[in-house]
């Protein structure tokens, strides 16, 4: 993301159909031991870069939403909306009640459906991405199977090229100035459409389409429902072979990371997410904000994890990652383990540098590592030294990391979260 923008989310657990037989709404039912909604919030709570998130729901259903709420698990929700008669009304409603604190320029709302529980944190940040560099950007999968016409009368009319047909998912993500402007444009129109998409559409301005996730699917029928369950439990399960764990879960796989940047004028020195103040006003040279401590803690996750180093994921030509928060970067990197069914165990990072002092910014630094690797502070070690004058570091022409990492394979607690052994 634009590293001046902020994001936030709408929620909608709201809409007609949405009981799919039970007493309650479909995303109040149990799925892998909690609330469907529950993991639905779960994905935004986790994610650094989105800022709050506004939940929109049925009248009827408050008492059983303040419920899934309660114990203070998603501090992120600090809106709660009422849902309209459509899911388009319902948007504008969350949408608009958000409108007081939006930067139209550079914020970006993404708008996601409460019965999506398995979203990635992976594709949540591409979507986010993309609207901030396109205006608004929405997660599609490619049409398996031939799609036909069919008739009020029953019969085919006619056959579309599948080859240029997608079916849509969410998030829809969007800049908060566009988005706002083609709402009420609707609004004042009396224009309906079954998604956002649709309405920029009609409104003639362009939508980013990038690569959805076949996992990211939508509850509807009580087969969705059992879907989703088995793809919790896979996902819980995963990893045990691409970690090379025991039958019992517990193996782990260790990393290790090195990184170096050169000091320069005219650059800021930010180490482990923390902006030190250099006594020559010197900073860390690099394409992100070169930050040495977490990219070396991200290629020792990557290691762990068996893949590319982080010049491969986050390549230093491409202009998305200019000038990017490394902490951000570091998010990234964890969601990619989860994919792979891994989870951080724990991090312990050395920090080489004949100035600035370190030692007054270490627990600041493991909080903001701790938290992009959702551990515990305790499970991150931040340590300092100096070079003794020796080599580059030594002579003050640059500042080294190493790290170690530790990854374990993911499985899933009593309440179906992916925890760490």
């Amino acid at each position: 993301m634009n590293p001046a923008g902020r994001a936030f989310a709408v929620v909608v657990a709201a809409g007609k159909g949405s009981r799919m037989g039970a007493s309650v709404s479909k995303v109040y039912l149990p799925l892998h031991g909690r609330p469907l909604l529950a993991h639905t919030l779960d994905v935004f709570e986790h994610c650094r870069a989105v800022d709050q998130v506004c939940l929109v729901v049925a009248d009827g259903d408050r008492s059983r939403c303040q419920e899934v709420l309660g114990g203070g698990a998603f501090t992120k929700v600090t809106r709660l909306v009422s849902g309209g008669r459509t899911r388009q009304e319902s948007v504008y409603n969350g949408v608009t009640i958000l409108s007081d604190i939006l930067r139209a320029s550079d914020d970006v709302v993404a708008i996601h459906d409460g019965a999506r529980p398995l979203l990635s944190p992976a594709l949540l940040r591409k979507a986010l991405d993309a609207a901030s560099k396109f205006g608004a950007a929405v997660p599609v999968i490619p049409a398996k199977d031939t799609v036909k016409w069919v008739g009020a009368d029953g019969f085919v009319k006619g056959t579309p090229d599948r080859a240029h047909l997608g079916l849509v998912q969410t998030p829809q993500v969007f800049r908060a100035g566009l988005l706002l402007g083609v709402l009420e444009w609707a609004r004042r129109r009396g224009i309906s459409a079954t998604d956002e998409a649709a309405l920029f559409e009609q409104r003639l301005v362009e939508v980013k389409a990038i690569p959805g996730d076949e996992e990211n699917l939508k509850v509807t029928t009580p087969h969705d429902l059992f879907l989703a369950e088995a793809i919790l439990a896979g996902r819980g399960k995963a990893g045990s072979g691409t970690a090379g764990a025991g039958k019992d879960g517990s193996a782990v796989r260790v990393g290790i990371g090195y990184d170096i940047h050169r000091l320069e004028a005219g650059r800021r020195l930010v180490l482990g997410g923390v902006e030190l103040a250099h006594p020559d006003g010197l900073g860390l040279a690099g394409h992100s904000d070169a930050d040495a401590a977490v990219h070396a803690v991200m290629d020792a996750l990557l290691g762990a994890a068996g893949l590319s180093d982080i010049g491969s994921l986050f390549p230093p030509d491409d202009p998305r990652y200019a000038g990017a928060s490394s902490l951000s970067l570091l998010e990234m990197v964890v969601a990619r383990l989860a994919e792979r069914g891994l989870a951080t165990a724990n991090v312990d990072v050395t920090i080489v540098a004949e100035a600035p002092r370190i030692m007054p910014h270490v627990e600041a630094m493991k909080q903001n590592i701790a938290a992009a690797c959702q551990l515990d502070p305790e499970a991150v070690g931040v340590k300092a030294t100096t070079n003794e004058g020796l080599g580059p570091v030594g002579e003050g022409r640059g500042i080294a990391a190493y790290a170690v990492a530790v990854v374990r394979p993911q499985t899933p607690d009593r309440r179906g979260r992916a925890r760490r052994r």
